[in-house]
């Protein structure tokens, strides 16, 4: 027990509070509340780190985010390029569903986990096809969080 008869946190606890922290100073329009749901949701999966680390550029952690090639969600997911891989896998149907949060993550890990088999791990490959054949400055900033995301795991 810390001072005052107060509980510490885990270490998980304390390294989801820091990535918390580190998600919600990296959006302007998303609570933390909204912040901690999206951490929650990513360490949930395999790929964490790396999905936190898309989400950002994507869609700056706005659920409702959606661009002008309707791509849409948090992972900006184009719905009609993997509407049979999700629906198959996921039971999604609908462009819809991918605003919800939880939705948008297992979609995005999905995605990730096809695109990395096909790519045969190779980061690189894998997040130039993820971004749609994004440059190299992309990749760049998604390798940059990744680096900043894992030291904050690091921190005791």
């Amino acid at each position: 027990m810390a001072e005052g008869g107060s509980v510490e946190p885990t270490k998980a606890e304390a390294s989801k509070a820091r990535l918390t922290e580190w998600v919600f100073a990296h959006s302007e329009r998303i609570s933390r509340k909204t912040a901690r749901q999206i951490v929650e949701l990513a360490m949930d999966t395999d790929k964490g780190l790396l999905i936190l680390s898309i989400l950002q550029p994507e869609s700056n952690y706005v659920p409702s985010s959606a661009s002008p090639k309707g791509a849409v969600g948090l992972g900006q997911i184009h719905y009609k390029s993997h509407a049979k891989l999700l629906n198959d896998s996921l039971g999604i149907t609908d462009i819809r569903e991918l605003f919800d949060i939880e939705s948008n993550i297992k979609a995005t890990n999905l995605i990730l986990t096809n695109m990395l088999t096909e790519n045969r791990y190779d980061i690189n490959k894998t997040l130039r096809a993820y971004l749609g054949g994004q440059d190299g400055i992309y990749v760049n900033r998604i390798c940059q969080n990744y680096v900043e995301l894992s030291l904050l795991l690091a921190v005791k």
